[in-house]
């Protein structure tokens, strides 16, 4: 009977350590570090999270430009986000890479009498390497 308890045991250990061996982690590569951490912001920025989204921006930005006023002009765009999706993402050096974003919105009064108008968009996101997190550095104001 203990014989057979340890044998349980023991197949019960091998199959939990096959599982935690498998179990998908933190991406290893730069591309795959940065399109996780852009998948993770335009997740926060569709779903009105400004802090979160906020926090991925490069600690510079975040320096010269304040979350209250960040906050503000999202609360009073004419787009409303509904979709993003990370296309891909190149590496030009250690320190930078650009993840390409596939992004949908409703344009909100764009046109008199028009209503919402639907389109998309492909922007290319520049992400720098800042103090071992992958932080993004917007083109212009957002």
């Amino acid at each position: 009977m203990i014989r057979l308890l340890q044998g349980a045991l023991a197949v019960a250990l091998l199959f939990t350590l096959a599982a935690c061996a498998t179990s998908p982690g933190k991406p290893k590569t730069p591309e795959g570090r940065v399109a996780l951490d852009a998948d993770l912001r335009w997740k926060a920025m569709l779903t009105g999270d400004w802090k979160t989204a906020y926090a991925y921006f490069t600690p510079g930005y975040r320096e010269l430009n304040r979350y209250e006023d960040f906050e503000a002009r999202m609360m009073n765009r004419r787009i409303n986000w509904t979709a993003a999706v990370v296309d891909s993402v190149t590496c030009e050096a250690a320190e930078r890479c650009t993840a390409r974003v596939r992004i949908e919105f409703d344009l909100i009064g764009g046109l008199p009498g028009a209503g919402e108008i639907k389109s998309f968009r492909t922007v290319d996101e520049v992400w720098l390497l800042s103090d071992g997190k992958w932080r993004m550095l917007p083109e212009r104001q957002l």
